[in-house]
């Protein structure tokens, strides 16, 4: 099963932050990438992902990063409770 992918663009979207704090976030949450680089475009991979998201589960950030886990229509849940 594929897992899904974000781009730093959609968790400057979601939280309202620029790059610069959302590279800010991925890197105190312990995720490899450039604090200087300049490219919304880059890919999130789910695991990264979800490790920022328990680093700031307790927190605002948190609960809006949790809605791209359960809103989408056809997120990683969604696809594990349609198997057999």
């Amino acid at each position: 099963m594929e897992m899904p992918q974000y781009t730093v663009n959609t968790i400057m979207q979601l939280l309202q932050v620029p790059e610069p704090g959302v590279r800010k976030l991925l890197i105190e949450a312990g995720i490899g990438v450039d604090a200087n680089k300049i490219d919304p475009d880059e890919i999130i991979r789910y695991e990264d992902f979800r490790i920022l998201w328990v680093s700031l589960a307790n927190r605002r950030e948190g609960r809006l990063l949790a809605t791209l886990l359960i809103e989408e229509s056809d997120n990683w849940f969604t696809k594990l409770s349609r198997r057999k």
